[in-house]
Parts: structure tokens; C-alpha cells; sequence
């Protein structure tokens, strides 16, 4: 049997969708991260605010992997 893949299935919106929403939060975590650190000289925003950004990036490559392989 063989199984009809379209070029705009479901599941390459749903990881396009995730891949722009991902995007969006880490120049939030990025903006939001800088704002804290010069208000209140704080390393723990700096350090926790890197390790969100490393996650993120890594979400970004695994979902962008799923949708190459749709």
C-alpha cells in the first residue's frame, strides 16, 4: 500500500506553526532576559536566561527536523 504525503499536510503546518511561535518566544527570552539583567545587575537572569535560548534552539532543530522528514 502506499500512502499519499501532500506537500501541505497537517503535520508540516502544525511544526511551521511551532518552528514561527518558537522563534517568536526566544527574541522574547532574548529582549526579556537583557531588560531584567541592565535593571537589576542579576547574573542569575543572565544565566538563566542562556540556558532558555540553548533550549530553544534546540527545539527549533528538532521540529525542523520532523518537518524535513514529512
Amino acid at each position: 500500500m502506499k500512502t499519499n504525503h501532500s506537500e501541505n499536510s497537517l503535520n508540516t503546518k502544525i511544526c511551521t506553526i511551532i518552528i514561527y511561535s518558537l522563534w517568536l518566544l526566544l527574541a522574547v527570552v532574548i529582549l526579556g532576559t537583557f531588560f531584567l539583567w541592565s535593571k537589576t545587575n542579576s547574573l542569575i537572569y543572565v544565566i538563566s536566561g542562556t540556558l532558555l535560548v540553548i533550549g530553544l534552539l534546540i527545539n527549533i532543530r528538532c521540529f525542523k527536523k520532523v518537518k524535513s522528514n514529512n
